[in-house]
């Protein structure tokens, strides 16, 4: 449809290339606890009703479809630097959970007052499939996350220009091994990093996260596993209590 002008009864000009029954539509998406939410049933109602209105109402029809079109559309995230490493590791870990379920992939990882997210980037976002980092708590940018970059699907890292040395080292660290270091991360501070809930079972608190995180990051769960990566630490620990004892003889 081609682009059309509409007027108000006070003079207000706005273009719009919705049809009626689109612009309708739109507004119908209006949350309802939203202030215009009213004003938008009832020309809604009277499109209906009358199946069109007068100039003045539907100049509003449109205008307010498309201040909801634009809440909807994401905001544009601020272009990052070239890559400037390489966290192949950490999308291997994290792309099969994002295509097996609707929310995507998400870890937390708190720090004191510091925060980090790593989210998988929505279907309408700019770059789908990759993930987003986030910051909070990160000094002047206050308590508000900060975002610090993204990593693409194949791993490539594309740091913000307001990424501090705390996310790049944290990230260093998660790729080394993601799998153990997202259940020591849980093990540590008796929080899983995937839902970012309190860890309450012993089996939870002793792998470092829950049942059902399990399922979704494809990682093993349930007593047995259990005796057996508490093993696995006493004999590393053993290991190097050896290698400490010998260096001091």
């Amino acid at each position: 449809m081609e682009s059309l002008t509409l007027t108000s009864n006070r003079g207000e000009t706005i273009s719009s290339s919705l049809t009626d029954a689109q612009a309708a539509e739109a507004c119908g998406r209006i949350p309802a606890n939203h202030s215009s939410r009213s004003f938008a049933n009832s020309l809604c109602a009277d499109l209906m009703r009358w199946g069109s209105l007068f100039p003045g109402k539907r100049f509003w029809l449109h205008k307010l479809a498309h201040e909801q079109i634009e809440r909807e559309t994401p905001e544009p995230v601020a272009e990052a630097l070239p890559a400037t490493g390489e966290l192949p590791k950490i999308a291997a870990f994290l792309t099969p959970v994002s295509e097996a379920i609707r929310s995507g992939a998400r870890v937390t990882f708190e720090s004191g007052p510091l925060t980090v997210v790593i989210k998988r980037c929505g279907e309408r976002s700019r770059y789908p499939g990759h993930f987003h980092v986030t910051g909070t708590g990160f000094g002047e940018f206050g308590n508000g996350p900060t975002y610090m970059g993204r990593i693409s699907d194949k791993g490539h890292w594309f740091p913000s220009r307001e990424c501090g040395p705390e996310v790049f080292a944290l990230l260093d660290e998660f790729e080394g091994n993601p799998a153990e270091y997202a259940a020591a991360y849980g093990r540590r501070t008796g929080r899983c990093c995937f839902c970012n809930l309190a860890l309450t079972d012993t089996i939870s608190m002793g792998l470092g996260y829950g049942k059902v995180c399990s399922g979704h990051y494809r990682l093993q769960w349930g007593k047995k596993y259990l005796a057996q990566m508490v093993a696995k630490r006493v004999n590393r620990e053993a290991v190097k209590a050896e290698e400490v004892a010998e260096a001091v003889a």
